[in-house]
């Protein structure tokens, strides 16, 4: 079992990198949503895609979104 005193001080360069990495998270799963789920202006702007590419793009959304709770929660 972890000892409470042992728990390592959260550097403030952390709290800035997981709101970056949330926030990207976020951005990157409205957008390839748009472009999977929805027929309407995403589609269309992002004209000829890979199917690949923009479901690998959206799923590494929620990988961002971990690693930003991650950050966020700086375990040892």
């Amino acid at each position: 079992m972890h000892d409470m005193t042992n728990k390592a001080k959260r550097p403030r360069w952390a709290v800035a990198l997981a709101f970056v990495a949330a926030a990207f998270g976020l951005v990157t799963l409205k957008s390839g949503g748009e472009v999977l789920f929805f027929e309407g202006a995403g589609r269309q702007a992002a004209g000829d895609y890979v199917s690949f590419v923009v479901w690998f793009n959206f799923l590494a959304g929620f990988a961002y979104i971990v690693a930003a709770a991650g950050l966020a929660l700086w375990r040892p």
